[in-house]
Formats: C-alpha cells, structure tokens, sequence
C-alpha cells in the first residue's frame, strides 16, 4: 500500500524546484552549464598571460638559473646561448606564450631544471600525496 521513499527522494519531492529540474530531464541546467563553462576559458587565458607575463619580468635570466641549478662549474657566454635556445626563450615573446599554451593543453608542460625530465614525468611521484592532502583538507 505504502511505497517505501528514501530521504533523498522525499527531498527532492519537497523542493518544487528540483523536481522542475528532474521533470524537464535537465533541460533547463545544460544551456547555463556551457555557458559557465565557455566563459571560464578566457578568464583562464587571461589569467595565464598574466601569469607569464610576471614570470618574464623575474630580472633574473632563467637561461643562466637553469645553468646553476644544474651546478654548471663554469657559465660561459657561450652556455647560457645554447640553454636559451634549447629553452625556446631566444623567440619573440608572444610567441613563446602561444607555444607554452598549446604545449599545455597538449600535456606538455616543459622541462624540469632540477631533474632535467619532464615535469609531467616529475611531478608524477607528488600527485598522489598532493591529491590526498587536498581530498584530507576538504574533510
């Protein structure tokens, strides 16, 4: 005679709302959904040029820190040239971002100087324990 409702179920029964959602199969939430989503990209564009473009006014050149993370004894002229072109950092500065974009959307993001791997590949090891505080933090 009687149905068995659970409590999330009579909640949703209660809320005129939610049960306009759930009755129009979501209709209503995916126009807003993509729009959220589609403006999120240039926010995030934006705040990555911003980013970039504070990283470069560092007036340290990250050719020769590069050097000396790698304790290079002697940094010469000639060193400093090859690493900033292995580092794509002798191209013009747009440039350079549109390509550190494109390689990040490809998972690519760069070179380690410490490791001199890629940061995928080092930053692999630290995900896990990264996610677990983030996920421990959230309780």
């Amino acid at each position: 005679m009687y149905k068995a409702v659970s409590s999330e179920a009579a909640l949703f029964q209660s809320d005129p709302f939610i049960t306009f959602i759930f009755s129009t199969g979501g209709i209503i939430l995916k126009p807003y959904i993509i729009k959220r989503i589609l403006s999120a990209i240039p926010l995030l564009l934006i705040i990555s040029f911003v980013c970039f473009v504070f990283i470069n006014l560092i007036p340290s050149d990250p050719a020769e820190v590069a050097l000396r993370v790698r304790q290079v004894p002697i940094i010469t002229e000639d060193a400093i040239a090859e690493v900033r072109s292995q580092l794509g950092l002798d191209k013009p500065y747009l440039v350079r971002y549109f390509t550190w974009v494109l390689d990040c959307l490809h998972g690519d993001f760069g070179i380690s100087y410490q490791e001199d791997v890629t940061v995928a590949l080092a930053s692999k090891d630290a995900l896990p324990i990264k996610a677990i505080a983030a996920i421990i933090q959230r309780l």
